[in-house]
Formats: C-alpha cells, structure tokens, sequence
C-alpha cells in the first residue's frame, strides 16, 4: 500500500475512535481475521461476547490478545464490496497487542491532512485547522476533511459556556459551536448517510440549544438502527436538555429494552427527578448502581445525592450495608455509607468506613478528605490535619481545604456556625466547591433546604478592607437560584456579615448554563 495512502487511513480511524472514548479500551482474544483491500478485518471476544473490529490492514493472529481504542460502534454494517453484514463492528485506527503502542502521525507530512491530524492530537489546534484548510482547498468534496476539522472546534471550546449571553467568553464559545457545526453540516452534505457525522452534527447542535434539529436527526438515527441504544439514548438526551422529559422516557424506556446499561439507568432517573418522580429516580439509581457501581458511569455521587437531599439516610445505609453483604470490596460502597454516617453526625462509624475505603484504595484523596471531615466532626483537629495534608499531596484539587483548616487552628479551631439559628450544616464554605477564587472576585455558593429572605450568614474575608464579592445562593429542593453581588463591612480581616435584599427572589435554573452543572455537583 502507499505509506502516505495508509497514513491517511490510520489517521481517519486514529482521529474518529479517539474523538469522545479517548479513555476507554476494548481487549479481547482474536477467533479469526482476514484482509479485505487496505483493511483487515477481526473477530475477537471480550467478556464471552464475540464482535468484529475493522483497521488498517496489519498482520494480526488467531488467539492473540489484543487491545482497540473504544468508540462508536456501527450496528447492522452491511459492506457490499465484501457482501456481507456485521451485527456490530468497530473501526479502530489500530488493533495492536496488549504491550504494543501505536505510533502517531508526523506533523512534518508532506500530506496536509495527515499533517493536520498529527497537530490535532498534540494539541496544536490553530496548527491544525491551518491544515485541514489546505487540505480541503485541494479536496472539497472529502467529508472527513470537514468532520475532522469540526472535532477540532470541538476541542477548542471551553467545557461550559458562561450564562451571560454577552460575556466574552460565551460569545467566543458559540462562534467555535457555530464553526463546529458549519463544518458537521458541510460533512453529512457530501455523505448524506454517515451516521457517525450525523450524530456528530446532533451533538453539536444540542450544544447550541438548537435542540428541534438535533432531535430530529437522533430520531432518524434511532428508526435507522432499531437494534442500536445508543442513538435511543442520545435521543433522550437531547430531549432532556429540551425540557421534554417525558418523551426523554420513552427514550431511554426503548434503550433498556435493547440493552440493560447503568448510565442509561441513571439518566432516566434524572430525568424522573426533574418530574418530581423521587421514587422512580431513586428506583433507577439503585438499579444502575448494582448493575456497575464503578466510576465509569458516574452513578455513584447521583444516588448518594438524593439520599442525603431526600434525607433518606437510614435507606441509604440499609442499602450500601446490603451492597457490601454481597460485594464487600466495593469502595464506594464504604464511602457513601460513610457520608451518611457523617450527616446523621455518627462520627466514629463515619470514620469506620472511610478507613475500609482507604484500605481498598490508599491514594484516593476523596476518602481522606472525607475522614478528615469527621475528624473536625469529632474536634479531633490533629488528626484532621494530617488526613488533609496528605489529601492535598495526592491532589491538588483538594489544598484550599487543607489551607482552610490551617486558617482555622491559627484561629484557635473556632468553627463558625454560619446560619444563625439554623442546622450549621445548612450552609458551609470550607470546601473547594464552596469558594471559588476567580478574577479577583469570590463566588460563596451555600446550601439551604429551605432559604428564606431574610437569613444572615457569616463568611470568611482574606482582605483588610471591604471589598464586593457575587454571591450564588442554591435552593437544592426546588432546584433554584438567585445571586447578586453584596458588599462587606468592617476592616478586621475576619468574619462580616451580609444578607440579601427582601426582594430578591429564587428562579429556576434555565437549562444548559452552568448552573445547571453546578447544582448538580453542590447540592449533595
């Protein structure tokens, strides 16, 4: 085969199996292969499941192990020119050997859309656009130029857009999705029938709000490939992001039909949640989590969360307890048990679990964090301490507890009981998650079940001066927010205290903003 002819092929598949699963493999043993023009074609099984990945022709043999980059599989392939059909196949820019490794395209090709490619993946991204122009210039009826060019924008974006509409940074954000989407749309002009620009284009456009469009496209995917869930749960996605739960439902109702799979679980349970059904997400979450419990799906924090919202505690021990009859080596079994040990303020038991979670995974700095919490539950600040400052030699995100609690004992350990009058545990700020340093400004997020008009709370100033912060106020139960900005008083350095107007009212959170995210990562 030409080289420059095969490094565009393993670019094309290199590029598109790494484009959203750049994380996860798939390893299995081979049962048969065979070579079909510039590919080769392999039968392997992996959990006692047998299915076909397609690569770069390459010389593979029966009973090898080997390892694949996982992505979207295609459902139903029918391949006319071998005139036949695969229940399900991957394309993969390379089958290797579990102890090989692929090697990456040269950003030096003479090949622009190799070149481009190569830039891409090391991160070079106006590099590669550069590229993937010139490369389209010269090919502009090539959709992978157009398709692999929007997965560059793609890359480029922030994570979340900002929710003021004339904020810098949102602005920048919707001009790269609307780069992203011109170039998805020009890919599935040129091939009008490739799923995987197709769903490329759906997801973009659902990153716009542009939600009718993306739904319609979902739809023709899921009728398409009636043996597939995934576009079945794509679908409902995007009906969630639309606010249209109760077809969401029926969304994801079809996907379990075809395919028992935890995160499916889990996001027809938010999407119960966002009815008002608390049982019903509760009954998804728990089905979820014994069907995988790991943090592949992130199932875990969403149960955990609506026990200790619900204050369903005592369930929520029952249910991790009965977990660990059957499965004693699940850790995040041992570490939610303990929160909720920790919200009923049952300190010791707390700190039992946590240290059966830190047994089973020594360098989890979550868990430490955690223990460290029950310590200060239990006023033993030594030892608080110290499960802080190796917390924070572990990771990074978790120093400013560890600088919190050095403030404090300089302090002499006075814990401050922040709502006056009300559970302190309503509202508190000495996590990571609960100040935010940006810009100059401090974001205090608090947490009340019930925030009425008039509470006053204290926070912590690092200034000696007054100075303006924003505050966010989150209502977790009713899944609402205000916020303005507040002044502080006094020039002591230590705790002012501020409140806000009567007037000020909670509104729903508007879907797709970062509020949507942040409610979901503070209220738990």
């Amino acid at each position: 085969m030409n080289v420059w002819r095969k490094a565009r092929i393993l670019l094309i598949f290199f590029l598109i199996s790494s484009a959203a699963y750049a994380a996860d493999f798939h390893t299995g043993t081979v049962i048969s292969t065979f070579d079909s023009g510039d590919y080769t074609y392999v039968e392997f099984e992996e959990n006692g499941r047998k299915d076909w990945v397609a690569t770069v022709k390459t010389a593979i043999g029966v009973g090898e192990e080997i390892r694949f980059a996982d992505s979207q599989p295609m459902i139903d392939f029918e391949s006319k020119p071998l005139k036949r059909k695969f229940d399900r196949i991957w394309f993969a820019a390379e089958v290797v050997k579990k102890e090989s490794a692929p090697a990456p395209p040269d950003v030096d090709s003479d090949d622009p859309f190799v070149s481009a490619g190569a830039y891409a993946l090391e991160g070079n991204y106006e590099k590669a656009l550069e590229k993937y122009e010139e490369h389209i210039s010269g090919n502009p009826s090539d959709p992978n130029g157009y398709y692999l060019k929007g997965n560059v924008y793609n890359e480029m974006q922030p994570a979340f857009p900002t929710p003021d509409p004339t904020d810098p940074e949102s602005k920048q954000y919707r001009e790269k999705v609307s780069k992203q989407v011109d170039a998805y749309r020009k890919a599935v002009e040129l091939d009008p029938h490739n799923r995987l620009y197709l769903q490329a284009l759906a997801q973009s456009l659902q990153n716009v709000h542009e939600f009718n469009e993306s739904i319609a496209i979902y739809k023709r995917l899921a009728l398409e490939t009636p043996k597939d869930p995934s576009y079945s749960v794509y679908l409902g996605e995007a009906l969630s992001a639309a606010q249209r739960y109760r077809e969401a439902l029926g969304a994801f109702d079809t996907a379990l039909s075809l395919r028992k799979d935890p995160r499916t679980y889990r996001l027809r349970g938010a999407a119960k949640d966002k009815m008002g059904d608390v049982e019903g997400a509760m009954s998804d979450y728990k089905t979820g989590y014994l069907l995988d419990n790991s943090s592949k799906y992130a199932l875990a924090p969403w149960l955990l969360r609506l026990f200790i919202r619900e204050k369903r505690f005592d369930e929520g021990i029952a249910f991790y307890t009965k977990v660990l009859k059957t499965s004693p080596k699940v850790t995040d079994a041992y570490g939610s048990r303990g929160r909720l040990w920790a919200e009923k303020s049952q300190f010791n038991k707390a700190i039992a679990d946590y240290n059966k979670a830190i047994g089973l995974e020594p360098d989890s700095a979550n868990y430490y964090i955690v223990r460290s919490d029950a310590y200060v539950g239990l006023k033993k600040y030594q030892e608080a301490m110290k499960d802080a400052v190796f917390a924070c030699k572990l990771s990074e995100f978790y120093c400013d507890f560890l600088e919190d609690l050095k403030k404090r004992e300089a302090r002499g350990w006075y814990w401050e009981q922040f709502a006056t009058g009300r559970d302190p545990k309503a509202v508190y700020f000495y996590s990571r998650k609960d100040i935010v340093r940006n810009k100059g400004r401090v974001l205090v997020w608090s947490r009340e079940e019930h925030p009425d008009d008039t509470t006053q709370t204290l926070a912590d100033s690092d200034e000696k001066l007054s100075y303006t912060v924003a505050r966010i106020e989150m209502n977790c139960r009713n899944r609402q927010i205000r916020h303005q900005k507040v002044t502080f008083y006094g020039a002591d350095g230590n705790s002012q205290s501020y409140a806000f107007e009567k007037d000020d009212k909670f509104e729903s959170i508007a879907p797709g903003t970062i509020f949507e995210s942040l409610i979901e990562n503070l209220c738990r």
